[in-house]
């Protein structure tokens, strides 16, 4: 039986791994189907679904170009 020491040390070890497995398999799903998520950004950004008489609706953003840019900005932080 190994020390507890050594138990926790495997299982921080394990954990960060498979963190950063996750990580990668999201990575590489997002930058490889590019219009699913830029779609998801969009709706998000336009506030589609938002309630009608809401008083938020002066924050959509209905440009194009502008959440290009911040889709493309966002996708290298996840």
């Amino acid at each position: 039986m190994l020390p507890a020491s050594m138990l926790f040390r495997i299982a921080k070890t394990v954990s960060v791994t498979a963190i950063g497995l996750m990580a990668v398999i999201i990575v590489i799903g997002n930058t490889t189907d590019y219009w699913t998520n830029y779609l998801f950004v969009e709706h998000v950004m336009r506030m589609d679904t938002t309630f009608s008489d809401s008083n938020t609706h002066y924050r959509s953003i209905q440009a194009p170009l502008f959440m290009q840019a911040i889709f493309s900005s966002s996708s290298w932080n996840f």
